[in-house]
């Protein structure tokens, strides 16, 4: 398709003068002012802007880690890409659309409460807040704690998670003296705020302003692969069912149309244009007919693709070039037809039919 566009030449020193910022307004690095992310800021808040005015999530939103490939170098073991920039990314649970995210460029200045306090109270009060709205938050291990669940709590919005014993308040030796075998679980309450453990194949503390002391039985293959059924407190299997919002990296390495470049800036916005693809594919299932819904990422690129080099390809066959055949929707008739009714370079639309 890069063909049918642009000579290779012409992507080439696209891609190499690929800049974002004024680098003579650039500040000092000992102004205080000074921004890491200058290079991309203005496309990074332009990117946050538009995702937040373009949908509101449901009742159950997710926050948690992602990564870009290396730069500001971060080592995350349980990431599938393990050293590179870390991204804080609150997204909707059920369907992964990205609402906001903050690119993190190192320790700060410090915050009353800890980072994970700081990352969680930025992400949600947004330009267009999620707070005082009834939803509920679910958080791995890094973030849980119960001065945050409380300042959630007071803000309108509930949460729910996994949580390290050693939190600030969290009473682990008092849960810890009720456990004795394989399957106990012991709740402790304290205002708004449900604590519990539960031991399975090992411990699992969790943390609470959602749910009390319900239990829910699943079934699961036991260790020689018969199916039993196990008692698993409630609050569990919420998070369990609603902890996976977060799969952008899973959803961005199919299909990547990154570059590999040296130049971080350009690894930043290679991730921007990707969460930018994969909310507008959440989007376009939502709206779309059933049979349009059925569409894979693969072939939804490649419709998006068309629909936005429709007006340079038109003059590129005008010229005499003949291309391959593009996708079943977008045929060489529609996009001929909107080079003629858009009449201007700048505007690159396409008429999709109907199947």
């Amino acid at each position: 398709m890069v063909s049918l566009c642009h000579v290779t030449e012409r992507f080439q020193a696209i891609e190499r003068f690929l800049h974002f910022a004024d680098n003579s307004t650039a500040l000092s690095r000992d102004d205080p002012m000074y921004d890491k992310m200058w290079k991309t800021r203005l496309v990074i808040d332009s990117v946050n802007i538009q995702a937040q005015a373009s949908y509101s999530p449901g009742k159950s939103i997710s926050i948690d880690e992602s990564m870009m490939a290396p730069s500001f170098l971060q080592y995350m073991p349980k990431k599938p890409t393990k050293w590179g920039i870390k991204v804080w990314v609150c997204s909707e649970s059920k369907t992964g659309y990205i609402y906001n995210f903050h690119v993190y460029t190192g320790k700060g200045a410090e915050s009353q409460h800890g980072l994970a306090h700081a990352v969680v109270m930025d992400l949600i009060d947004t330009t267009i807040s999620l707070f005082e709205e009834g939803r509920v938050l679910y958080v791995n291990n890094f973030y849980t704690s119960p001065v945050l669940f409380e300042d959630l709590y007071n803000r309108g919005t509930f949460a729910s998670g996994t949580v390290r014993t050693y939190r600030k308040h969290f009473p682990s030796v008092d849960l810890d003296e009720q456990i004795k075998q394989k399957g106990d679980m012991y709740f402790k309450y304290h205002g708004p705020l449900t604590a519990g453990n539960w031991r399975d194949k090992r411990d699992v503390y969790f943390l609470s302003t959602m749910l009390r002391d319900e239990k829910e039985d699943i079934s699961r293959r036991g260790a020689e692969g018969a199916l039993e059924t196990v008692q698993k407190p409630k609050i569990i299997t919420d998070y369990n069912n609603n902890m996976s919002g977060v799969v952008s990296d899973q959803n961005m390495i199919y299909y990547a149309c990154g570059r590999h470049t040296l130049k971080w800036y350009k690894r930043v916005f290679w991730r921007l244009l990707e969460h930018c693809i994969t909310n507008n594919y959440i989007l376009f299932k939502q709206v779309q007919k059933p049979d349009l819904r059925k569409w894979r990422r693969k072939k939804y690129r490649m419709e998006l693709a068309y629909s936005l080099t429709a007006g340079i390809i038109a003059n590129r066959i005008g010229q005499g070039q003949t291309p391959s055949d593009p996708p079943c929707l977008v045929s060489r008739e529609n996009i001929l037809r909107t080079s003629i009714m858009s009449n201007a370079k700048d505007v690159l639309f396409v008429h999709i039919k109907d199947k």
